[in-house]
């Protein structure tokens, strides 16, 4: 039986390409798992609000990102410990699974038109949504992390 033959300088870059790029990828995507989920729950809940109230005008749009900051903020600081507290460091890697991200945005949406909607007034209604759309994004995120562990153990 003839020794296997050894593959070609080409097909070695071709290898080697895709080795590159499915590592580039896999760095791109932990980097922007976490985003991506935010990103769909800032749109999709002033999307719905934006349908069901109207244009919220520069106040609405005001309230709404203070809603969001805010938001962030006590997330930040419930995580730290306090304002001159560092970040913990990351846990690490977590299984795919906890990144498709099906809790968190609808979730996090659902919950920030909903409160939003119960709100008398465009820019109450845009800085309740935003503030409650972030918040149980974050917590439903944290719940996708944790389950995403215990499928994989």
């Amino acid at each position: 039986m003839a020794p296997p033959e050894a593959p070609s300088a080409s097909q070695r870059q071709v290898e080697s390409l895709g080795r590159h790029v499915r590592r580039d990828l896999a760095d791109a995507l932990r980097g922007e798992r976490r985003a991506y989920g935010f990103t769909m729950v800032v749109w999709g809940t002033g999307a719905i609000l934006l349908g069901s109230r109207g244009s919220p005008g520069i106040a609405g749009v005001a309230a709404y990102l203070g809603g969001i900051v805010v938001a962030m903020a006590i997330v930040l600081l419930v995580d730290a410990g306090g304002p001159r507290a560092a970040l913990p460091t990351s846990r690490g890697s977590h299984p795919v699974i906890s990144a498709i991200h099906l809790i968190a945005p609808a979730g996090g949406t659902a919950a920030g038109v909903a409160c939003g909607l119960a709100v008398p007034g465009v820019v109450g209604c845009y800085f309740v949504a935003g503030l409650v759309a972030c918040l149980v994004f974050q917590v439903g995120l944290a719940i996708e992390l944790v389950l995403g562990d215990r499928m994989s153990d």
